[in-house]
């Protein structure tokens, strides 16, 4: 299996360096590092397709951060309710601590009765985000960075549509955010990174071996 890589040996800025060791992180995933080889994890839009637990939500994370840095929104986007508490728990954890407010936002339940524009970053649903955008608050305008997190449900049947759609509103309304899509199975990742004008990294590394074998007699 591929070594992990150490942080001390990727070309990150002293305190993003700081930030992510606070986290309890020494060492990134072959496909996180490649992200930051590239210089992408600073600026420019890019959609990172690999496998599932290979660390995509944490380089989401520290891409996020320049963007916070400047005073900027961040908008982590979601195709299930339940993904979003999951996301909310996992990355308040990391940003909570350093100052940031974080606010989930999916249908009818919201986590507080402020209003979205005093939160820097914000959690929610594709349906939940065309809904925002239809109501055209003025602190869109304010988001710096966007996670499309599961982008392959742009292919499914039923969902498909709305995430299409919503993403294009979004990127409409603010086509200066910078764009940056997860997925762990996408088979037109080359297309879709056109559409998103993203750069484009695919691995098939695994944290865990995949092994294949045929079940017979209660053994493989």
């Amino acid at each position: 299996m591929t070594p992990l890589i150490r942080i001390e040996d990727l070309p990150l800025e002293d305190n993003v360096r700081r930030i992510i060791s606070s986290w309890g992180i020494t060492a990134l995933y072959p496909p996180q590092a490649e992200v930051i080889k590239r210089g992408l994890h600073r600026s420019g839009n890019f959609i990172l397709a690999s496998a599932t637990a290979s660390g995509k939500t944490l380089i989401a994370e520290i891409s996020s951060l320049y963007s916070l840095f400047r005073g900027e929104k961040v908008l982590y986007v979601v195709p299930l309710r339940a993904l979003a508490s999951e996301k909310y728990s996992e990355i308040s954890n990391h940003l909570e601590p350093l100052g940031y407010k974080l606010r989930i936002s999916v249908g009818d339940y919201d986590s507080s009765e402020e209003p979205l524009s005093s939160y820097d970053v914000i959690i929610t649903t594709y349906e939940k985000l065309d809904s925002i955008i239809r109501h055209s608050p003025s602190w869109l305008k304010d988001v710096g960075a966007v996670v499309f997190d599961e982008i392959h449900y742009v292919g499914t049947v039923g969902r498909g549509a709305i995430v299409e759609m919503t993403i294009a509103k979004f990127m409409d309304s603010n086509p200066t955010a910078r764009r940056i899509a997860l997925s762990a199975t996408i088979t037109n990742l080359e297309e879709l990174a056109r559409w998103l004008e993203a750069e484009h990294i695919s691995s098939s590394w695994r944290p865990v071996p995949l092994k294949t074998g045929v079940f017979n007699n209660d053994t493989i």
